[in-house]
């Protein structure tokens, strides 16, 4: 059976790693993203430009934090969070990736799951939102779980679907559990 494990990574922590030139997030994150790339050759350039832009999202947001699968110690999927107005309880997705191969098994969702636990749990943020591509489907599906299962809605606004969840109905999700496809049974794992 495979380890899976959930460490959360929080806004002070992300950016006292940068300062230290240690990059155990970003690594992790990149790493996801990278498998989708035909030419590996432009890691440099992606992991620069993806530095920046979470020292920026995280320097910026009081709540911001990532959060990252790994499956047998190997990053497979990761979420980040922040939120726009320093003060704000809402809280925006900015990016969600799995890795190539393991897209479509509940990866995403069931990070996203445990992540908003943390939230309900940990701060005072009441909604997440996240905007969608209507041609992004796998995003489409990761989302419209939550919307079937009442934790929010969707609705669309110029031309981009967005979805809102209630982070409050997260509060008692308090263990990771591997949301099943057809072919799978529920997991239980550690949140570290």
């Amino acid at each position: 059976m495979a380890s899976l494990e959930v460490k959360y990574f929080s806004r002070d922590e992300v950016l006292a790693d940068i300062n230290k030139g240690k990059y155990p997030f970003i690594e992790s994150a990149v790493d996801i993203i990278l498998s989708h790339e035909k030419n590996r050759k432009q890691a440099k350039n992606n992991f620069d430009e993806f530095l920046s832009d979470t020292y920026t999202a995280f320097a910026d947001s009081k709540n911001a934090s990532g959060f990252v699968l790994y499956k047998d110690k190997n990053p497979i999927s990761f979420v980040m969070f922040e939120n726009v107005d320093f003060e704000d309880s809402d809280l925006v997705t900015s990016m969600v990736w799995t890795k190539k191969g393991y897209e479509g098994s509940g990866y995403a969702r069931s990070l996203i799951r445990s992540a908003l636990n943390y939230y309900a749990n940990n701060t005072p943020c009441q909604k997440c939102y996240s905007t969608i591509s209507t041609e992004n489907y796998k995003s489409l599906g990761v989302h419209d779980y939550f919307v079937r299962h009442g934790y929010g809605r969707e609705y669309l606004e110029s031309g981009k679907i967005k979805c809102e969840l209630d982070i409050t109905k997260f509060k008692n999700e308090d263990k990771f559990e591997l949301l099943p496809t057809q072919n799978q049974e529920k997991e239980e794992v550690p949140l570290i």
